[in-house]
């Protein structure tokens, strides 16, 4: 209802505006973004870590310490590993 009252130059000014406010909002999101991809690929990376090191008889604290993971999501890790391989087996 306003742009009814904006001459030409002042509605090409407001479009300008909201471009470069939309802009802002796409960097922030793709820089949240990134972030957010970074942590799940470090987090799944710990994870292969941990399966490959179980899979070479390695005691679960020591790949808790090594991946900087907590002993209880190792001990997870390890758990649901062997729930899908005896599924698979069956």
């Amino acid at each position: 209802m306003l742009d009814n009252y904006l001459t030409s130059n002042q509605k090409q000014n407001k479009m300008v505006a909201q471009l470069s406010l939309g802009d802002k909002w796409e960097a922030i999101g793709e820089a949240r973004g990134k972030e957010i991809g970074k942590e799940i690929g470090e987090r799944q990376k710990a994870h292969f870590m941990v399966l490959r090191g179980y899979f070479r008889g390695q005691e679960p604290d020591f790949l808790a310490d090594i991946c900087g993971l907590p002993i209880n999501e190792v001990i997870d890790l390890k758990i649901a590993y062997e729930a899908v391989k005896k599924a698979w087996q069956e």
